[in-house]
């Protein structure tokens, strides 16, 4: 009976630490789940969320300009000329900021799985971080050079520095 229990215990051991976790028994009999990995990987992961996070709320905001640009062109396009220009620009605002919330959730959801040392998570962070680099790169390259490629090119930091920081040898090999 001393050996199924073993059993039974490792097999928890075994789970736990594919989850990422340890658990801990204190003397009062309290048992504490603590997180696996390094204060790097934590770092790391907590800078995707909170880069996530930033991006949910520019996704959101770009929603809402982007409607009211839309409609806004659509409401006086019986009275002024042009108003498809104002259409199409708002838009190209809604479905980006559209795409930037997918990518901040796919940034958020990945993170969270990093904490927990998932491989599923860094798979996830390093492809919506590839996504909005490549976003940032579409509205660079896509148009005539003017004060919004400029915006764009500061926007291209934070993605390209994340995305170097996931792949780096020491964060990479821990999930992968």
């Amino acid at each position: 009976m001393a050996e199924n229990a073993r059993k039974v215990d490792d097999l928890e051991a075994v789970q736990s630490e594919e989850l990422g976790l340890t658990t801990e028994q204190k003397d009062d009999g309290v048992t504490v789940v603590k997180v696996v990995g390094t204060v790097s990987t934590i770092v790391v992961s907590v800078i995707v969320i909170v880069v996530g996070v930033l991006g949910l709320l520019a996704g959101i905001q770009k929603v809402i300009f982007g409607g009211a640009g839309f409609a806004a062109g659509a409401a006086i396009s019986s009275v002024v000329s042009q108003t498809e220009f104002v259409q199409r620009i708002g838009g190209g605002v809604l479905l980006n900021g559209f795409l930037r919330i997918l990518t901040a959730i796919g940034q958020i959801v990945g993170g969270i799985g990093m904490l927990f040392m998932q491989t599923w998570g860094w798979w996830i962070a390093v492809i919506a971080s590839g996504v909005v680099l490549l976003d940032r790169l579409w509205g660079i390259f896509s148009g005539g050079f003017g004060v919004t490629d400029i915006l764009n090119l500061f926007g291209l930091i934070i993605p390209t520095v994340l995305l170097i920081v996931l792949l780096w040898p020491s964060i990479r090999h821990k999930y992968v």
